[in-house]
C-alpha cells in the first residue's frame, strides 16, 4: 500500500486496525500525523502474537504525543508480529484528531 497501512483514520480514540507484519524485517516507521487542534493525547505502538489477541498488548516504543497539523514519527529495528496503534490517552481539542500510518523502511508492505 503506497504511503504505509492505514492504522488510524481521522481518529480520537480506539484501538486502531491492526496489520500483520511477519516476514518484514529491518526498520518499522510510525507516523502520526495531528489534525486540527490538539491540546492532549497519545498514541501507542503496539504488538501482539496473534490477530485479534484480547488481552495486553506489549508497547513497542513510548506513547507518542500527537501535536496540532504535526507529524511525528517512531522507529522499531527488529521483526514484528501483529501491530497496532492505540490512542491511549483520547485526543483532545477543536477538530482534533490524528491519522496513523505503519510502513517498513524499505517501503514495502
Amino acid at each position: 500500500m503506497a504511503g504505509g497501512a492505514l492504522l488510524q483514520n481521522a481518529a480520537t480514540s480506539g484501538n486502531g486496525n491492526e496489520i500483520n507484519c511477519l516476514g518484514i524485517d529491518g526498520k518499522h516507521v510510525l507516523t502520526v500525523i495531528g489534525a486540527g487542534t490538539i491540546t492532549a493525547g497519545g498514541v501507542t505502538w503496539e504488538e501482539a502474537l496473534t490477530p485479534g489477541y484480547t488481552g495486553t498488548w506489549r508497547a513497542i516504543a513510548p506513547e507518542i504525543l500527537p501535536v496540532s497539523a504535526t507529524v511525528v514519527q517512531a522507529v522499531y529495528d527488529g521483526p514484528l508480529h501483529i501491530v497496532r496503534a492505540r490512542i491511549s490517552t483520547n485526543i483532545t481539542g477543536s477538530g482534533g484528531s490524528v491519522t496513523v500510518k505503519h510502513q517498513p523502511a524499505d517501503g514495502h508492505l
